[in-house]
Order: C-alpha cells, then structure tokens, then sequence
C-alpha cells in the first residue's frame, strides 16, 4: 500500500501541473462548470489520502490550494512578469499608458486605457481579463 505521503507526492509533480499547463491563458475563459470539473480531478487524490476529511480541510491538511485560486495566482504572476514588463515580448499587446497627471490624482488609478470589446468572449479573454483585475 501506498502512504499518503507518496500519494500526495506524486500528485503535486505528475497531476497537478497538466492541470495548470497553459492556466494562465485559459484562466479569464474558463467557464464555472469547466473549472468545477477540473477541480473534481483535484478533489479525487484528496478523499483517497484524506478519508477522514471533507475537501477544504484536505487542502489545508496537504497544504495545497484549490485548482480556481491556483489559477488566478498563477495568471497573476504571468501577468506582471511577462506582460507588464517593459523588455518583454508581449508588452507591445498593451494599450497606451494614461496619462500620469490624471491618474496621479484618482484613488484607483489604472495604468493603461481599457480594451474596448464587443463580445464577451474577447473581453473575458486573457489581456482584457488582466487589465481590469490585475492592472
């Protein structure tokens, strides 16, 4: 038999990262009953290693987060460091930059204009989606 030590191990180098592959991009996409089926992949090693216990208290025993947290964590980071940075291949994709001495004076300032969408699909896509939540 297995120890849930092992388990657990295995899970968090095999499983977990193709549950992750490519989250960043298909975070914002996701819809709720993808992301809930994603989660139930994560949700199976946990009742196997943790019987006793009901989900979230299988997370915080494994110390792991949920599948949806991990995500927008993830996308967060890929965001800043990839997108957001000056030297980076992506920075051309962002809008221009508004101007500083309007944004020096509000509380909530962003950075950048908004992206102007016309369908929810494009606006719930990755650079719209961290424009408005990460920006």
């Amino acid at each position: 038999m297995l120890s849930p030590d092992f388990i657990l191990c295995f899970y968090g180098t095999v499983i977990r990262p193709v549950l992750e592959y490519v989250c960043p991009a298909s975070h914002s996409s996701l819809m709720a009953a993808q992301s809930k089926t994603i989660e139930a992949i994560q949700r199976r090693p946990m009742q196997i290693i943790f019987a006793d216990n009901d989900y979230t208290m299988s997370l915080i025993r494994a110390r792991m987060d949920t599948l949806e947290s991990r995500r927008a964590v993830l996308a967060e980071r890929f965001f800043r460091r990839s997108v957001l940075h000056e030297a980076s291949c992506l920075h051309y994709l962002l809008p221009e930059k508004r101007d500083s001495s309007v944004t020096d004076r509000l509380r909530y300032a962003k950075t950048f204009h908004s992206i102007q969408a016309r369908t929810n699909k494009f606006q719930n896509s990755f650079l719209p989606f961290c424009l408005q939540h990460f920006d």
